[in-house]
């Protein structure tokens, strides 16, 4: 929803570029909250999300470079 109000905003200011990262760290289909887990695979979900977040801003940065 929030990149939808960004994508929208760029349009209506007459065609300007815009973008949106994106992370999960929920698995639906699995029942698995990463951000809630409390068991022996808490330090892996913590781990997996940083390491999305971190992957998340390296591409953010090259995507703004690139333009």
């Amino acid at each position: 929803m929030e990149c939808s109000a960004v994508f929208i905003a760029a349009r209506l200011r007459g065609g300007m570029k815009a973008g949106g990262v994106l992370g999960v760290v929920n698995n639906v289909v699995k029942g698995e909250s990463g951000m809630e887990e409390k068991g022996p695979l808490a330090s892996e979900y913590k781990r997996k999300a940083e390491d999305a977040e971190k992957n998340a801003i390296k591409v953010a940065v090259r995507a703004v470079r690139l333009l």
